[in-house]
């Protein structure tokens, strides 16, 4: 190229960039935001660890501190990751909410770092809203088998909801105690025994002091069901919440196991709960009313009080 070519050329992208740095537009290679972004990430990984952690905490634990897991029955193979060995999300077609770790996407080093992380700062919750996934017990083993010891060790509480299901109220004292749940509840039983660092919370969905035809007078329901499984699972007496029909709920309780050892679900870190996650004591009240309390040592304050610890401590 001629000299005096070169030369305009070379004036002309000068004065084009001037013009882009003086109107605020300057454009940016790629390169150049690539070295920025490894820059920001290098800052960030920079940070002391405690600091790091803080934020790795607040960054991956969910609105309400819980990772819902539903394992489809014959769709789970896809979801084996070889960079995990576990899912960490919803599962086609009951995929409903996104991914919560999105922090393992912006580098190499941040991928290594927290991958799986997530599973530290949220209870991990297998659920079974379909007749077409597993059973709740058998997503956790399934789970179980596939995580690599490492991650499973940062798990600390597990939360395990038995699919509601609405039936008549006298089916239904009996509903959480077929002897698929009571085979179900000693396999978890099991799991616990061998995994003593981790809290196992096994939510039977429909044992709840909301109205529902099938709990029949709403609080009164809801007191005989725990009669009932005190009884049945625990080998526990409370039918004095009840004296009236105290008799029959315990003959309910304890025929249900059958010649079961009850010593089959027994593990200090499984317990049983509820269907609410917080106890509304202006609702149990309200359902309550109209119940003759006769006999009943304390009255709808006794039932409150154990209703309130049933639900925040499990039995």
């Amino acid at each position: 190229m001629p000299k005096r070519k070169l030369e305009h050329t070379q004036n002309n992208e000068q004065v084009s960039k001037k013009s882009r740095l003086e109107s605020g537009h300057e454009i940016i290679s790629p390169n150049s935001v690539q070295s920025k972004h490894h820059e920001q990430s290098s800052r960030l990984l920079g940070l002391p660890g405690e600091i790091l952690n803080m934020i790795y905490k607040y960054a991956l634990t969910a609105n309400d501190a819980k990772i819902r897991v539903d394992i489809p029955r014959d769709a789970y193979k896809p979801w084996l990751q070889e960079e995990t060995r576990f899912p960490l999300r919803h599962y086609h077609p009951y995929q409903t909410q996104p991914e919560i770790n999105q922090l393992k996407y912006v580098n190499k080093r941040l991928r290594a770092e927290t991958s799986a992380l997530e599973l530290k700062f949220n209870t991990l919750v297998f659920q079974q809203t379909a007749r077409a996934q597993l059973e709740p017990d058998q997503q956790l083993l399934l789970f179980a088998r596939h995580c690599s010891p490492a991650k499973f060790a940062w798990i600390e509480t597990i939360e395990l909801q038995i699919k509601a299901l609405a039936m008549p109220y006298s089916r239904h004292l009996q509903y959480f105690l077929t002897s698929a749940h009571l085979d179900a509840y000693a396999r978890v039983a099991k799991f616990c025994r061998a995994n003593p660092q981790v809290t196992v919370k096994y939510v039977l969905n429909s044992f709840t002091w909301w109205y529902n035809y099938h709990l029949a007078p709403e609080s009164r329901g809801f007191i005989n069901q725990g009669i009932v499984l005190h009884k049945a699972l625990r080998n526990v007496d409370v039918g004095a919440l009840n004296p009236a029909q105290a008799g029959h709920l315990l003959e309910v309780g304890g025929a249900s196991c059958g010649r079961r050892k009850r010593k089959s679900w027994d593990a200090p870190n499984l317990r049983f709960f509820p269907g609410q996650d917080e106890f509304l004591e202006g609702m149990f009240r309200d359902g309550a009313r109209g119940v003759d309390f006769e006999g009943v040592e304390g009255g709808v304050e006794r039932w409150i009080e154990v209703a309130r610890r049933w639900a925040e401590e499990g039995f």
